[in-house]
């Protein structure tokens, strides 16, 4: 199967700390449960699956709630597909932080047109519900009738189909994009696009825009970035920048 034959889309997993972003992206992705909850900083995942008979290679990107690591966080919404807003159904604040965040991705994005879903956490614990469904529904009503599950990553409940779902959405708002004459951009275009006007990557010069990775550590505190857990994939791009940069 050729890479032309595949769709490469990146989820942004976004919510409260607590409401189980990580048990739901391990469920997705390898199927399995963790009870304990240790709070993620950054966790990058890759699976590939099969969507509507086409093929998809999805990175899954699991950032941290605390509000302590919201720069590092922010760096994602600007360069996701699209977003998993994750909420618990036991916690109402967590609820109310959805619609914070959303505006959060909508100001980086500076637009609204945006592929979401939204998803309502640990259904399994129905006996501890603080956020009832229906107030779940009228969100994503509220929101442009966006999709919404309530999922438990504990039994896998509707764990699937949300990130298939936030595939689907994204390849909807990838469509008209398809159709539009605008292939002359190039990737410094792109790479212009991603900076803000203020950075030092903003030149005129090819070898001054860095790889994403690079990009983003340039752009963190460095109390950040010391905490940061790298995956292997980040480790070795960044590698492969400095080799380009040297």
């Amino acid at each position: 199967m050729t890479s032309e034959n595949v769709d490469n889309v990146e989820i942004v997993v976004v919510g409260d700390g607590g409401v189980g972003k990580s048990c739901l992206t391990l469920r997705f992705v390898c199927d399995e449960f963790r009870e304990e909850y240790n709070p993620t900083l950054e966790e990058a995942f890759r699976t590939q699956t099969v969507i509507d008979k086409k093929a998809c290679q999805i990175d899954i990107v699991d950032t941290a709630g605390q509000e302590e690591f919201q720069v590092l966080r922010d760096t994602h919404l600007t360069v996701g597909d699209g977003f998993l807003i994750v909420y618990s159904i036991t916690n109402q604040n967590s609820f109310q932080f959805v619609s914070k965040l959303r505006g959060q991705i909508h100001r980086a994005r500076s637009s609204e047109d945006v592929p979401f879903v939204l998803v309502g956490n640990k259904s399994d614990l129905e006996d501890s519900r603080d956020v009832s469904t229906e107030d779940g529904k009228q969100l994503a009503k509220d929101w442009g009738n966006v999709k919404f599950f309530e999922t438990s990553a504990k039994t896998g409940k509707n764990t699937k189909e949300a990130f298939q779902e936030c595939v689907k959405e994204i390849r909807k708002h990838r469509q008209p994009k398809n159709e539009k004459k605008d292939s002359t951009k190039t990737d410094n275009d792109i790479n212009d696009s991603n900076c803000h006007s203020s950075c030092s990557c903003s030149s005129s010069s090819p070898s001054s825009h860095p790889h994403p990775t690079l990009h983003l550590l340039l752009h963190l505190p460095l109390v950040i970035i010391s905490k940061m857990r790298f995956t292997t994939k980040y480790l070795l791009e960044l590698s492969i920048c400095m080799c380009i940069i040297s």
